[in-house]
């Protein structure tokens, strides 16, 4: 993906609403599935807007679901350009600290005496990152380096002289087996030709490092919808993925990483409203994701899915 495609790629929710393209706003049909590059003919899942046609195909080699035909460049800047014009800042969490405090929990079981290396992909103004790195210092580390793989513009100060934040436009040059936790929060289902990143930030974990991935899984959701006539709207051009359980489950034997990465955690996301802020959606989130528990991969009606991947060996 170039330089050009990820400038509209910053922090998105996927509760602001979709756009229909043009056909001069669309690349063409997408013969292989942009996440593991098979070939094999992808089954319509779920239509995302007609004239001109575009659909949700659906992979039976990595089950990841890909739009069948990516919005351009421009199609993209424009769409981000309109969508902030609306709001300063948008934000995928109402309260961030639930979501640094639940990746440090699980990331860093034992925190190591030393500087620790972050890396936070699309994270916009590093805010879950920097929140991360305090409560790491809290908890004994000797400091954190934050590398912020974004464009914003500015690089927000470090109010601690024991975090350092620096800000590059994307992961060339990005060393590999250098950073001990690698955050993809909202972001990936936003690029339409995702695996080359996704294989870098994994790469980029060194022993004993942790991915974190959150992502949208509303496919069954969206089909519950239209099936009773209610809207449904998957925020494409600004969604182009769907990437759940069967899809995370799967994805790693796909890509070139010499079996060294495994799977400590998946399972439905936290869910990102609270009750105080967003009180019915936090229990319509709430109510929709219990049923997993009992059901496990049988039951679909989830909305959002989280990973925590280690790389193999000791730190």
């Amino acid at each position: 993906m170039t330089n050009a495609n990820r400038r509209a790629l910053v922090r998105a929710s996927w509760f602001h609403s979709g756009l229909h393209l043009k056909e001069d706003q669309l690349g063409p049909a997408e013969k292989a599935c942009p996440l593991c590059l098979c070939q094999e003919p992808r089954r319509p899942a779920f239509n995302l807007q007609a004239d001109p046609d575009v659909d949700l195909l659906s992979c039976e080699s990595c089950c990841g679901y890909s739009a069948s035909r990516m919005p351009t460049a421009e199609a993209l800047r424009s769409y981000y350009r309109d969508y902030y014009k609306e709001a300063e800042e948008r934000v995928t969490f109402d309260l961030p600290q639930r979501l640094a405090l639940h990746i440090f929990r699980r990331a860093f079981p034992v925190v190591p005496k030393r500087t620790l290396d972050l890396l936070d992909f699309g994270g916009g103004d590093a805010d879950v990152a920097r929140r991360i790195a305090k409560l790491l210092l809290e908890a004994g580390a000797a400091g954190v380096r934050i590398l912020l793989v974004d464009f914003n513009a500015e690089v927000p100060p470090s109010d601690s002289s024991q975090i350092s934040l620096d800000r590059v436009d994307s992961l060339e040059g990005v060393t590999e087996g250098s950073f001990d936790l690698v955050i993809a929060s909202a972001i990936l289902e936003h690029i339409p030709h995702p695996r080359r990143d996704l294989t870098s930030l994994l790469k980029a974990l060194r022993a004993g490092g942790v991915f974190y991935a959150r992502t949208p899984s509303v496919v069954p959701l969206l089909k519950m919808f239209r099936f009773f006539g209610l809207r449904s709207d998957f925020t494409f051009p600004g969604h182009v993925h769907d990437l759940g359980e069967k899809f995370w489950g799967t994805i790693l034997g796909e890509l070139p990483l010499g079996g060294s990465i495994d799977v400590l955690d998946s399972r439905p996301a936290l869910v990102e409203t609270t009750l105080g802020i967003h009180p019915l959606r936090t229990v319509a989130a709430y109510l929709l994701k219990a049923p997993w528990r009992v059901l496990g991969s049988s039951y679909g009606l989830i909305g959002g899915w989280e990973v925590f991947f280690k790389r193999r060996g000791s730190p």
